[in-house]
């Protein structure tokens, strides 16, 4: 990969009344705030359009079954599932995965979101993958942490979230890690704002619109979401 690649800014969104594409820096880690579901549309969207452009995605999965999640990614790309089995990888942290559900997407298991360990394992295992294949740009989706927390207590999901958001900015890659604020308190989320670069807060009012906050140089301004 060419340093000019590597430190390319990553594009979230498309131009909107003549204002630039929205973009946020090579090797950001973001935490994405919902309180509904735009927000882990907005992060498929997201993974779909690295897949579109030949990026390559890495998705943690903690509630919806592998399958489902690629669906999504693929269908955001604008793909066959088939079409993303040389740019996609998931792990699936399922406790009640269907088996073989993912074919032919790579998928790595873990057995429970407690097992925080063996999440960092796999998503280093796919990011050596993603290095022996010389890729230009990575895109990590993580859906979500609310379900981690419902196992594992705040402090230990904070330093577990530092340590995925150092190997991404380590990989010029980019990050979006999902937090559905109605199910915490304002002190949780403001625990793990402190382990990414800033955060992208995503609302459900009349369509999906989303806004950067806390990285500089990075508009603000809300975007729609929608085409």
């Amino acid at each position: 990969m060419t340093d000019i690649a590597a430190s390319r800014p990553y594009e979230l969104l498309d131009d909107e009344d003549g204002d630039a594409p929205l973009t946020i820096p090579a090797g950001s880690s973001v935490l994405v705030t919902a309180s509904g579901h735009g927000g882990q549309r907005f992060i498929e969207e997201q993974l779909g359009r690295g897949a579109r452009n030949g990026e390559q995605t890495l998705v943690v999965t903690t509630d919806d079954a592998a399958g489902t999640v690629s669906d999504a990614v693929a269908e955001a790309a604008g793909v066959e599932r088939s079409g993303l089995a040389e740019r996609l990888r998931v792990i699936d942290c399922q406790t009640d995965r269907i088996a073989a559900d993912s074919e032919p997407i790579v998928t790595q298991n873990v057995d429970t979101p407690r097992a925080l360990t063996d999440i960092g394992i796999g998503f280093k295992e796919a990011f050596d993958e993603f290095e022996a294949a010389d890729p230009d740009r990575i895109r990590v989706g993580l859906l979500s942490l609310s379900v981690v927390l419902s196992y594992v207590d705040r402090e230990t999901v904070y330093r577990f979230c530092q340590t995925l958001s150092r190997a991404i900015r380590q990989e010029n890659a980019v990050g979006f890690f999902l937090l559905t604020t109605a199910a915490h308190d304002e002190e949780t989320e403001n625990t793990l704002r402190r382990a990414f670069d800033g955060t992208v807060e995503v609302r459900d009012e009349d369509g999906i619109s989303a806004r950067v906050v806390g990285i500089d140089g990075v508009s603000a301004d809300w975007r729609s979401v929608d085409d």
